[in-house]
């Protein structure tokens, strides 16, 4: 148990999800709904690219510290519906691009986000209901978690 962490996933609907991802320190993912949210904000991302390129998918956005797929055949620009046309990852039984990052690719985005974005008082993020997120006067009341 980790007190920065928050297991949201299939918890929260699309309107908690995105006035988390605008006041996370970083929000990092695969190309999901969360991220495209993420871009839209000025919020810290990276984003685990797989079949979009960073210029497809990302050079828009704010603030972006995106990795590209190890994977050769990455990025293909393909809408990936079947694993009949992709490589496999045998462990995790996914597209072989959505699965072939290495610690080593996010973790030194992740101390440069950090360096440049760290605040002071990081605390836990209170987030039953959007009212909680917020002090009276609009700004959020924490920063610093890890939301899944």
């Amino acid at each position: 148990d980790n007190p920065n962490y928050m297991h949201r996933a299939g918890r929260w609907g699309i309107r908690n999800t995105a006035i988390a991802v605008k006041y996370a320190d970083l929000v990092i993912g695969p190309e999901t709904g969360t991220l495209n949210m993420a871009g839209c904000f000025d919020t810290p991302k990276i984003c685990m690219l797989s079949h979009s390129s960073w210029a497809n998918l990302c050079k828009h956005w704010k603030n972006d510290y995106s990795v590209q797929s190890r994977q050769k055949c990455s990025p293909c620009h393909k809408m990936i519906f079947s694993m009949k046309e992709c490589p496999v990852n045998e462990k995790f039984k996914v597209c072989a691009c959505a699965a072939e990052y290495d610690p080593s690719d996010l973790m030194p985005k992740m101390k440069e986000v950090f360096r440049k974005w760290r605040r002071t008082n990081s605390t836990l993020i209170a987030l039953p209901g959007l009212a909680s997120m917020e002090q009276t006067d609009g700004s959020p009341k924490a920063r610093g978690s890890l939301i899944h």
